[in-house]
């Protein structure tokens, strides 16, 4: 069985978006090893002349903390621009679910029910269909949201585990899926430096904003099932 890495992050509402997105990447393990971390760790030498440094689309896109260099437009220009052809060229799937924040917590109530979650579990259904075709193993890594809100969901994730779902039995999950991870945002974990990215570029056509250098094309491109009429249902999901 090949072994896959699924790295995942969100975006919540704001004023120009009122969508909650949980979207991520999805590689093997092998060309997460031997070909996106060095291509990553290039350029960031290129740039930064180090590869400690830690990619945040938020920092990026301000120009902030070590991303003040991105206040001279023609080094933002060039980067972006190299970015976001070297992740064009890198071998990945993308995955991601999206509801109206709003609506989902008139739906429910908000204080019974993490809303988050709800995303997740959708998510992982979708990963789960994904590995059953590729005959695969997966992990789960997600950025950290605070130790409690942490273990919430990794008890969802058990309780699935454990349970099975609507779509598939325990056995499949027990065949396909194995560990889920928290990483801090300051650890230098390539896989969701790139997964930070990926919920807000994928609202951009949703929510009618200028895809600046290109990004939200990127990522559009290579969802899961592109191009089929699946897309919609296991590549970008929307639930509400």
């Amino acid at each position: 069985m090949d072994e896959y890495l699924f790295f995942i992050d969100e975006t919540n509402r704001t004023t120009n978006n009122p969508y909650f997105c949980l979207a991520g990447i999805v590689t093997t393990r092998k060309i997460y090893e031997d070909e996106i971390i060095p291509k990553i760790n290039e350029i960031k030498l290129k740039y930064f002349a180090r590869t400690d440094i830690v990619f945040h689309y938020s920092a990026m896109q301000n120009n902030r903390d070590e991303f003040e260099i991105f206040k001279d437009k023609d080094i933002k220009t060039s980067f972006w621009n190299d970015y976001v052809s070297l992740l064009k060229n890198l071998n990945f799937n993308v995955l991601g679910v999206y509801y109206d924040e709003i609506t989902m917590s008139n739906l429910f109530n908000a204080n019974g029910i993490r809303i988050y979650e709800i995303a997740f579990i959708e998510l992982l259904n979708n990963y789960l269909f994904f590995l059953k075709a590729k005959k695969g193993l997966g992990n789960i890594c997600l950025e950290s949201r605070g130790l409690k809100n942490d273990f919430y969901l990794q008890n969802s994730y058990y309780n699935y585990l454990k349970n099975g779902s609507p779509y598939y039995t325990k056995d499949d999950w027990e065949k396909h899926l194995t560990s889920l991870g928290f990483i801090i945002k300051k650890d230098n974990n390539v896989g969701l430096q790139i997964a930070d990215i990926a919920p807000s570029a994928l609202l951009r056509q949703i929510n009618g904003t200028k895809d600046i250098f290109n990004i939200g094309s990127l990522f559009r491109g290579k969802l899961y099932k592109k191009g089929t009429n699946n897309q919609d249902i296991f590549g970008l999901k929307k639930l509400i």
